[in-house]
């Protein structure tokens, strides 16, 4: 189910799909949340609550899910509900493992939820990773993980 070449694997039709300005570049599979000014940035809150606002590939234009979005561009995303499957952005250097609780990274990623920073409140699990996704080696980079949002 992973190999899709798109965001939402199952729930589409029960997405609420938006779209705004982006204030800095966003990738698909990124958590993102709304500013004052009605553009979408990173969800910037490690372990913070946030409202499952997920960046999604622009496949009108042509572009996959590996293509970002540049600051200044219309984004399409989706606030998903419990039960959607999605590709989400894990962050480099995790492993995660199926079954895992994922949470904001506070840069736009997910991170498993044992992964928070020393300090670090988590008041929220997004997801759980509904596949593999091992990072953990020195040249890895953020990656899209097939997951089950909450």
């Amino acid at each position: 189910m992973a190999d899709r070449n798109t965001i939402i694997l199952q729930g589409f039709s029960m997405a609420l799909q938006c779209e705004a300005e982006a204030h800095e570049d966003l990738y698909p599979g990124m958590l993102l949340e709304e500013r004052s000014d009605g553009k979408f940035q990173k969800h910037d809150d490690e372990g913070g609550i946030a409202e499952r606002l997920i960046a999604y590939e622009d496949e009108l234009q042509g572009k996959t899910v590996d293509e970002k979005y540049d600051s200044g561009e219309r984004v399409l995303a989706a606030r998903l509900v419990p039960g959607t499957k999605a590709k989400l952005l894990i962050k480099a250097e995790e492993e995660i493992a199926a079954g895992d609780k994922l949470i904001s990274a506070g840069d736009g990623t997910f991170i498993e939820d044992t992964s928070a920073g020393t300090g670090v409140t988590v008041d929220q699990v997004i997801a759980v990773a509904t596949e593999a996704c091992d990072l953990s080696g020195t040249n890895d980079v953020n990656t899209l993980c097939a997951a089950r949002i909450l």
